[in-house]
């Protein structure tokens, strides 16, 4: 029995692939999180009010010899707590989003976060 590969195998849940390059001996993804609001580790307060972007890079394990390289553009909101002391914060990832059972190695972790 075979099985097909398809570059959204190598998606973690709760993400969306927004780019997937191939350059030489490398995999290259860049994933960002659906547009759900985020939670201020202060004060608890829903965010919607995105401040800004930036890219956090994880290592997967090597597919068929070629280097995969996670890119996750995480946002920056701001909260909307009048009271709360932080202003800005980076939205959580969570151990939970970033680890899965690979079927690439059964009975072993990925842990793309660590």
């Amino acid at each position: 029995m075979s099985t097909k590969f398809r570059p959204s195998d190598l998606v973690p849940a709760g993400f969306i692939a927004e780019r997937i390059t191939h350059i030489d001996d490398e995999t290259c993804i860049l994933l960002s999180r659906a547009g759900a609001p985020a939670a201020c580790p202060a004060c608890g307060r829903m965010s919607r009010t995105v401040r800004s972007r930036y890219c956090r890079q994880v290592a997967d394990l090597p597919l068929s010899a070629r280097r995969v390289r996670l890119l996750v553009q995480t946002r920056r909101f701001a909260c909307d707590a009048v009271l709360c002391r932080r202003q800005i914060f980076a939205e959580r990832l969570g151990a939970a989003a970033l680890c899965q059972t690979n079927p690439r190695r059964p009975g072993r972790e990925r842990c793309v976060g660590e």
